[in-house]
């Protein structure tokens, strides 16, 4: 609650404080219409119609991966009632609105008061220490960090607890005796690969994120789906739709961009819920 209040308020304040730098809406809209190149202007750019298409798709398909995020599943998990349910959507909708909207805005207006910067990634940084003394800048750049942590934190709770319940000495059909162990030495071993991972395949926060997004949501969300259907899912079929929609998500990942990514969000989801379907439990006919 605290991470998503302090990413929440960096949305409202750093977009409305460089709003006020370019000279309000007006200086704004005119100062983007001096530096942006019609291309730019323009709701479709120089993109053809199946290209703008694909682009479309492939942005709303980044949806998709949603639902096989352990993390955000084990959420829905906790929901107390149906109650729950609907003040948790009221907020979550509220607050994606706020935060994207306002993160939107402010590289827009990064590209008018900034105008060389080597990493665009960065623009967030850049405002933050120009518009900002030093304290508040500090409590701004803590408002990335929270986003940082806030998928952080649970991804390496959620597979520390999943190794630990799940893990099973060879021979007994029970968990280790010792899971906080099991729990602790998962969660360094996550670490470490994580941070030689960062170290040694360099690649844009935002691409990384996207991938893990869609290979998290092409092994899992089939199945999830699936299941939440009311499918009787077998063993074998239910390992099969995972590593083919893992797989197909690095595979699509290492070949050149399609336009939007659908190839890479889209194909290795579909896929991998036909193979769960095709491999599921059938109906029995005896009464």
């Amino acid at each position: 609650a605290v991470q998503g209040l302090l990413m929440a308020a960096t949305a409202i304040l750093l977009p409305l404080s460089a709003l006020a730098e370019a000279g309000g809406w007006g200086g704004f809209i005119d100062s983007l219409i001096a530096v942006s190149s019609p291309a730019q202007l323009s709701w479709t750019g120089t993109n053809a119609a199946l290209y703008g298409a694909g682009v479309i798709v492939g942005s709303l398909a980044i949806s998709l991966g949603t639902y096989g995020q352990p993390h955000l599943l084990v959420r829905f998990m906790a929901l107390r009632d149906e109650r729950a349910l609907r003040f948790g959507r009221m907020i979550t909708i509220a607050w994606y609105l706020l935060v994207f909207s306002g993160m939107c805005l402010l590289g827009l207006l990064g590209h008018v008061l900034v105008q060389q910067i080597d990493n665009p990634e960065n623009i967030f940084f850049v405002l933050a220490n120009e518009l900002f003394s030093p304290v508040v800048a500090g409590i701004l750049l803590a408002g990335v960090l929270s986003a940082i942590m806030s998928t952080a934190d649970s991804q390496l709770l959620v597979s520390a607890s999943a190794v630990a319940r799940d893990f099973r000495v060879p021979g007994l059909n029970r968990p280790v005796r010792n899971s906080l162990l099991v729990s602790r030495l998962a969660i360094a071993l996550v670490v470490v690969l994580s941070v030689l991972v960062a170290l040694y395949l360099p690649e844009k926060i935002f691409s990384r994120v996207l991938f893990a997004w869609s290979a998290l949501g092409a092994a899992f969300g089939p199945v999830v789906i699936l299941r939440l259907a009311g499918v009787v899912l077998k063993p074998f079929g239910v390992l099969a739709s995972m590593l083919t929609g893992f797989g197909l998500s690095i595979v699509f990942y290492l070949l050149p961009n399609a336009p939007g990514d659908v190839a890479e969000r889209v194909i290795p989801f579909v896929i991998s819920a036909l193979v769960a379907w095709s491999l599921r439990q059938k109906a029995s006919n005896t009464a």
